[in-house]
This record gives structure tokens, sequence and C-alpha cells, in this order.
């Protein structure tokens, strides 16, 4: 049987305690609470930054969600991770992409025999493969070419054909995203002419330095429905949306990478430049249209201010670059095949680009 004297160190000891526990547990809570703060500040300081200042929202994945469906900037794409331009093995104030397929070594060679010499150091020139199907002797052949010249892009994933050349260029883009830090690309084609001093000059002048699509528009090109350019999935509208012409376009980085991050949501049409005006119809975009681009299907001759110079061949490119080289002049002799027309951006695009004479 215990005495008072005895139960009375007891009785303190347990009220002592009760009081000391909340105040224990709290200084346990803000002691984790500290050391929670300095992991996360530590991992924020690591965190890689994209180049377009692209911000994750909380609680959200992927790159897919956008925020406003009418007129979306580029800003406001969240994406799930990006990629440092430390990290990356190529720096261009401009990228030249061309798609070619594998066997068309000749045309590869007279563009760079011709234009591509008129790059300097702050350009880079690539033309993009799909190597999936190939057999082996075609493989090598390409990788010799490879080891000679250094411009060539291999995708080892994907097989070539003119009805996968959307899929193709958003594997093309895939690739400029992952590997080169630059500021403008333009895709063309290895039947174009381009006047590339000119385009670099032009570039660095343009206040415009983001959200730029700049090109030759079609706004009432209508769907086609039978031949090589049929289009069976085509539902949007009776016509295709605005689109700059294949022969050759250009788009600032913020655009390229908009496209290369969202690949997975976009999609591939019969037409690649049909394919890239629907890719960028919601943006908030920029777009320039610019007769100077003789970039449509059928050419609409040769004029000395064209910048970009599409459906030229073998004799005819040497013969631009010649007098490109001995004159600064881009034509032999100028002539106007077809009539042109600037894009009216006032009206529906069911009346865009009434052509006329008088325009290059």
């Amino acid at each position: 049987m215990s005495t008072n004297s005895e139960v009375l160190p007891a009785n303190m000891c347990t009220r002592l305690s009760r009081r000391l526990m909340p105040l224990l547990l709290a200084m346990l809570l803000f002691v984790l609470y500290i050391a929670t703060q300095a992991v996360l500040k530590c991992q924020a300081s690591n965190q890689p930054h994209g180049t377009l200042g692209i911000r994750r929202l909380r609680g959200i994945y992927g790159n897919e969600v956008i925020r406003k469906l009418g007129g979306i900037s580029v800003n406001e794409v969240i994406e799930e991770k990006s990629v440092t331009t430390s990290s990356k093995r190529l720096k261009a104030f401009l990228v030249i992409l061309i798609p070619t397929g594998p066997k068309y070594v000749w045309r590869r060679n007279t563009l760079r025999e011709t234009w591509f010499k008129l790059a300097d150091e702050n350009v880079i020139q690539r033309f993009v493969i799909g190597m999936k199907s190939l057999d082996k002797n075609a493989t090598d052949l390409l990788v010799e070419e490879n080891k000679e010249h250094g411009d060539l892009v291999f995708l080892w994933d994907f097989s070539d054909s003119y009805g996968g050349l959307a899929a193709k260029v958003l594997k093309t883009f895939q690739w400029l995203d992952e590997n080169v830090d630059f500021q403008y690309v333009l895709k063309t084609d290895d039947d174009t002419f381009v006047r590339t001093e000119l385009l670099q000059k032009e570039l660095k002048e343009r206040d415009v330095q983001t959200k730029l699509f700049w090109g030759f528009f079609s706004g009432k090109s209508p769907v086609h429905k039978e031949g090589i350019y049929e289009e069976k999935d085509w539902f949007l509208c009776d016509t295709y949306l605005p689109y700059a012409f294949g022969g050759g376009y250009i788009l600032s980085a913020d655009l390229a990478h908009f496209i290369a991050r969202n690949a997975h949501w976009l999609k591939p049409y019969k037409s690649e430049d049909v394919s890239m005006g629907a890719w960028l119809s919601p943006l908030d975009v920029f777009r320039v249209h610019d007769p100077r681009f003789n970039s449509e299907h059928e050419s609409r001759g040769c004029m000395d201010d064209y910048l970009i110079n599409h459906k030229v061949y073998d004799e005819g490119m040497k013969a631009q670059y010649k007098q490109v080289i001995e004159t600064g002049r881009l034509c032999p002799k100028e002539v106007l095949k077809r009539r042109s027309y600037i894009y009216n951006w006032n009206v529906p695009p069911s009346q865009c680009c009434n052509r006329s004479w008088g325009i290059i």
C-alpha cells in the first residue's frame, strides 16, 4: 500500500507530462516542416527550366492542357517536362529542315553544291530520312553519305512514304526540340531554292521574334477527294484551314517547340502543310503572308525578289545559284507563269485569295 509521500511525486509527474506532450509534439512538427521546405527548395533550384518560360500547374500532368481554345498563348501550354538549352548538342539562329527520300541523293548533292553554300555558321541545314524499312545496303549507303557530309538526320523508327509526311514532320520537330538550341526553323523541300542569306537578314531585322508563322498562305483550298492528295479524315469544314504552302515556311522557335511537345495529340493529315495549318489554327499566331515565297505546288515562275523558289531541279538550281553568286539576283531570266495574290485577312477565308497580275 502506497504512502502519501509516494503518491504526490507520481501525480506531479503525470501532470507535467500532460502539459509538455503538446509542446514537444508541436516542436517535432515544426522541425519536420522546416526540413521539408528545405528539401523542396533544393529540388526547385535544380529543376531544369524550359526555353519558353512555359509553366507547370500543380496537380495537372501532361502537356496537353490548354487554357483558351479561341486563341491560346503558347506560354499557357502546360508541359510535363522541359529540355534545357545547355543539354542540346547544336546551336543555330536558323535551322533548315528538308524531308527527303532515301534514294534522292542527287537532289541532296545539288543543294549541297548550290544554295547550301549561301549559309554562314549561324545556319544548320539538315536532310531528314526515315530508315525503318530500308535494307542493309540502302542503310549503309546513307551512313556513308552522312560520314562525308554530316547533314543527315536519321529517323530510325519511321518508314518514308508520301502519306506519312505529316507524321514525319512531327518526328522531325521532336528531333529539333531535343537536339538544337535555335530561334527559327524553315521547313522546305529538296526541290526548293532558298535565299538563305536574305532570310537571315530579314529575320534579324524583324520586330516579331515569337509566334511567327511566315510563308505563302491559302485559306480557301478545297479538300482533295481523290488522287495522291485524297483526304478521307478531314471533317473540320468544307475547305482546309488557312495554311502556308509546304515548299517553304518559317516558324519561330516557340511554335516549333509547341508542335514537338504536343505531337502525341496532333492529328496528321495527308498533306504536311495542311496539317501544320490545322495544328497551329487555335494558337495566337502572327501569320505573315509573303508573295516572295514561291512555295505552292505549282511554280509561279521566277522573280529576283523571291526568297523561296519551289519546283526547281538540278540544272535550274545550278543556274540560279550561279546568278546569285555573280549578280546577287536569282533568275537568269525573270518570268511569271501564274498570277499571285495578297492574302486578305479581313474577310472570310473563302474570300481571302484573289489572284491578279502585278504581284510577284
